[in-house]
């Protein structure tokens, strides 16, 4: 029987949600009494279907068609064209082979090349793993920590940073969920590249939450993900871990996606996706490498970094965006983590305007809390009916847009890299498609020479805090526990803030001196982020507190990775508020259905246990906010993680507080 598959195509990326129809379909290969040999070039030859640079063998020299095993035909004499078969490492003699998915009879070879890169006598090049050209790309764009949980179809790749020396940090995860959130927290707190690495299928999947909360967030995230062997992709045939159309599944929450097919293209891959992450707003990127091409061989050098194209400002919308801040009367500047990076400009330009600044979530601490012109999004809701221009600086405006309402009286003016973020709810009077960081500096000079016609807003700013105080001083004892937190960790801390009602208060009403210091899952909303959130930040800050602020709901989802947080000695301070309910669940049933409560009483473990069982340090908190900045400070200096049990009784309701009500127009047709 002989078999000669066609070449898979290359498909360098897919930007779009690929359909993946053109790929060849394979032959069902049920049974192989034996396996021919049926390629003569050492840089073409097919073995029984696998396909060119899976590089499971390379053979060298002429050969002739033949029904022999390989295992036979490496002993052939020189009289029947004797060739030489080169393998990268010892395989298995039985069953299945899940790099290739024959049988594994067909790989009875002896090993004549070492695991590491070696210069091949045939052509003097100095020849490599796909799985090595993977970690020399990656350490060539700077990435010194990886996370991510191993698995069959990434053996190659751990074995790659091994034999490349081990140049960068790899913690293992105990799920993928919590491997990708600790990628999202590295990237958040560092804006550095958080990289990732996961099995295909449920590995993929069980990370999706995460990849979500990234892409909500504009964090930059690069996916490497396994795949089944090259010649079965979306065959359907039942492969470990398979899943048909595997890009389709991730393409709503990343903005590139790829596939590499041969080792040649796993370089270049990287360095076009990592350019891609950090283009515009920062986003996330996917890359498949299956199997074989990680264990097969490639020449190609590493692809070097290159500075990611980004837009530049267009002089007519600069000049319209400066026209239209200088006449406006009752100006605010709305900004969101796309301004984390530019606070001193922001200040300059909040200055020069007299403009309240309101920071929403991701962007608190663009202003510190005590500035003057800082205000919070509740605070801010009763300056909004005055505003006659909004500046938006990194933020998609939704609250102010869809929630508080606009009228004809309203212009609107966007600074933001994603063209397409001001025209989702309506059209901008001016939008500016660049950078902040190249934006704001030349609306600053075009407002250099011009009289403002606003006047100082510190005297309004002052008087919408001063009623927004009034109203949080209901939120008792919440507001007090944020003031002992912030207390505890001290100007520089990170407070990574989980969805529990402690945690919904924070986002207006707990104080923040810097940008990268206080994180909220976005509009994502996903419960048990910020414990694995806070040991990836922790990572990438590592001189800086890291506290996690969670229920006890929350808590539950990613709890596990206390043990990767103890193996690596991750030294968090994790504050867990204990009420045995998904407690804000409960208060909208309370509210909404006559009081009845129904599936959210929970049974919860002794926490303080459960921590130490890991080998966490772990401590019952009683004695109020007081006790809790005590203890806070007093386990910022152990070594690993920390977890501070506090119990929480019935508590008021926050959402009258935090609810954003239509105050304004209507949605501005």
């Amino acid at each position: 029987m002989r078999m000669s598959l066609p070449s898979p195509p290359q498909m360098m990326s897919f930007p779009a949600p690929p359909s993946m129809k053109s790929l060849p379909s394979v032959p069902r290969m049920t049974s192989l009494p034996s396996v021919p040999i049926v390629g003569v070039s050492a840089s073409a030859t097919i073995v029984a279907g696998i396909p060119p640079h899976s590089s499971v063998c390379a053979l060298t020299g002429d050969a002739v068609a033949s029904t022999t095993p390989i295992s036979a035909a490496a002993e052939m004499t020189a009289a029947k064209r004797r060739f030489d078969v080169m393998c990268t490492s010892p395989l298995p003699t039985f069953g299945y082979d899940l790099i290739s998915g024959l049988p594994q009879s067909v790989f009875e070879v002896a090993v004549k090349t070492p695991h590491s890169c070696k210069t091949l006598a045939m052509d003097h090049a100095e020849t490599c793993t796909g799985g090595q050209a993977a970690v020399r790309s990656l350490v060539a764009h700077g990435v010194t920590d990886l996370f991510g949980v191993p698995g069959v179809q990434l053996d190659w790749f751990y074995n790659a940073i091994h034999d490349e020396g081990q140049p960068f940090t790899v913690y293992t995860a105990r799920h993928e969920q919590g491997a990708a959130y600790m990628a999202v927290g590295y990237a958040m707190a560092s804006g550095r590249l958080g990289v990732l690495d996961v099995v295909p299928g449920p590995g993929i999947l069980n990370a999706s939450a995460a990849l979500a909360t990234g892409h909500a967030l504009n964090v930059p995230l690069l996916v490497i993900s396994g795949q089944i062997p090259s010649a079965y992709i979306d065959a359907g045939h039942g492969h470990l871990h398979e899943i048909v159309d595997q890009p389709s599944l991730v393409a709503p929450f990343t903005r590139w996606r790829g596939r590499a097919l041969s080792p040649d293209q796993v370089s270049p891959l990287l360095a076009e996706a990592i350019t891609d992450v950090f283009t515009g707003d920062p986003r996330v990127a996917y890359l498949e490498i299956p199997p074989d091409v990680l264990k097969g061989l490639t020449e190609s050098p590493t692809t070097s970094p290159v500075e990611p194209p980004q837009p530049v400002p267009d002089a007519d919308s600069v000049a319209r965006a400066v026209d239209t801040l200088a006449n406006a009367s009752n100006p605010m500047i709305v900004v969101g983590g796309g301004a984390r990076d530019v606070p001193e400009l922001v200040r300059q330009l909040a200055e020069q305007l007299h403009a309240p600044v309101v920071m929403h979530r991701n962007g608190r601490g663009v202003l510190p809390s005590s500035h003057p012109l800082a205000v919070t999004v509740p605070a801010a809701r009763a300056l909004w009916p005055d505003v006659d221009v909004v500046l938006a600086i990194g933020s998609r405006l939704q609250i102010q847009l869809s929630e508080w309402g606009i009228d004809d009286d309203l212009s609107q003016v966007w600074v933001n890299t994603d063209p397409e973020a001001p025209h989702r709810m309506g059209t901008p009077d001016v939008s500016v498609v660049a950078r902040a960081e190249e934006v704001l500096p030349l609306i600053l000079d075009g407002l250099s020479d011009r009289d403002v016609a606003a006047q100082d807003a510190a005297s309004q700013v002052l008087a919408a805090r001063i009623e927004d105080q009034k109203a949080t001083s209901a939120l008792e004892p919440q507001l007090s526990y944020l003031n002992a937190i912030r207390r505890g960790i001290g100007a520089d801390g990170v407070l990574v803030s989980d969805l529990t009602q402690v945690g919904y208060v924070s986002r207006s009403a707990y104080d923040v001196h810097r940008p990268r210091t206080y994180f909220y899952a976005s509009y994502m909303g996903t419960l048990g982020w910020a414990f694995p959130t806070a040991l990836g930040a922790k990572v990438a800050v590592p001189d800086s507190p890291v506290v996690a602020l969670v229920g006890d709901g929350g808590f539950l989802f990613t709890a596990n990775e206390l043990a990767t947080a103890v193996h690596y000695g991750i030294s968090t301070i994790t504050i867990v508020f204990d009420d045995s309910r998904f407690g804000n669940v409960q208060i909208m049933q309370k509210d909404n259905y006559g009081g009845r409560v129904h599936a959210t009483d929970l049974t919860n473990p002794d926490f303080v246990a459960f921590a130490q069982s890991f080998g966490a340090h772990a401590e019952r908190v009683d004695g109020g906010p007081d006790a809790l900045a005590d203890r806070i400070e007093a386990n910022l200096d152990r070594e690993g993680p920390t977890v501070l049990v506090v119990p929480q009784g019935e508590w008021p309701n926050p959402w009258s507080y935090l609810m954003n009500r239509r105050i304004r127009g209507g949605l501005g047709e």
